[in-house]
């Protein structure tokens, strides 16, 4: 077999790692937490101010000649000093640590409850459409009745994560020229739907003007498609089963 360069290089690992430069092998670690610090305008905010406040507070910003104290006290001070006069007990910020406690743990388990909620949905899923082939396979010998149904199902679920990706970079702003974005409805239904007969040209056009939920009408599809593979097939064996 020979590899072309375009398919030589799918089959390359494009991230090579030197054991020996771990800082650097950090940094070139995709959705770490070191990209992460080093593009946020946060982390270098709370630097900045951290570096500020540790300067004010060692550096008095009164003046002082030959190493004396200010003659005049009473208006000239320090940061050191005016943080020694104005202590922070702890005890005073109690409230505040019980509900940024009680408000982090709540929104934590809120969303883990979401993701373990929409993980068993979507392997609830995958478990259906397995059942439902398995189903067909038994019923019908006929590879081209069952492909008849299945396609739809297969269809359906391609598009309902397809749209939930749309949703998703919408929603974080990204445009269809995006490598986030997963691209205009014709770019995916000529990559995912057609070139798989999964969907024919008509049945694509229609569901281009739908709406949100492109993928309901490939489910009523996949009825009507059984349906008719039924009665064609109502001196089966398995009839009624």
């Amino acid at each position: 077999m020979v590899l072309f360069l375009d398919k030589a290089s799918s089959f390359v690992i494009r991230n090579q790692y030197d054991p020996a430069e771990n800082i650097r092998n950090l940094f070139r670690i995709r959705k770490s937490i070191f990209p992460r610090a080093i593009h946020c305008s946060e982390f270098w905010l709370g630097l900045a101010l951290h570096y500020t406040l540790y300067f004010l507070g060692y550096f008095s910003t009164c003046p002082s000649s030959e190493g004396k104290s200010p003659t005049n006290t009473t208006t000239c001070s320090s940061v050191r000093t005016l943080f020694q006069r104005n202590t922070v007990n702890l005890a005073d910020t109690a409230a505040l640590i019980n509900l940024v406690v009680f408000f982090l743990i709540f929104y934590t388990s809120t969303c883990y409850d979401r993701f373990t909620a929409l993980y068993k949905i979507v392997c609830s899923a995958g478990g259906k459409l397995h059942g439902a082939s398995l189903f067909l396979r038994d019923y019908f010998d006929d590879p081209l009745s069952r492909w008849q149904v299945m396609r739809y199902m297969l269809a359906s679920h391609r598009i309902f994560f397809y749209l939930i990706k749309v949703q998703s970079a919408e929603w974080h702003g990204y445009t269809e020229e995006s490598p986030f974005h997963p691209g205009s409805w014709d770019r995916f239904a000529s990559s995912d739907l057609l070139p798989d007969g999964l969907l024919v040209s008509d049945e694509v056009d229609f569901l281009r003007d739908y709406g949100a939920c492109r993928h309901k009408p490939c489910l009523s599809w996949a009825a009507v498609a059984l349906e008719r593979i039924i009665d064609e097939h109502e001196h089966h064996p398995k009839a009624g089963y």
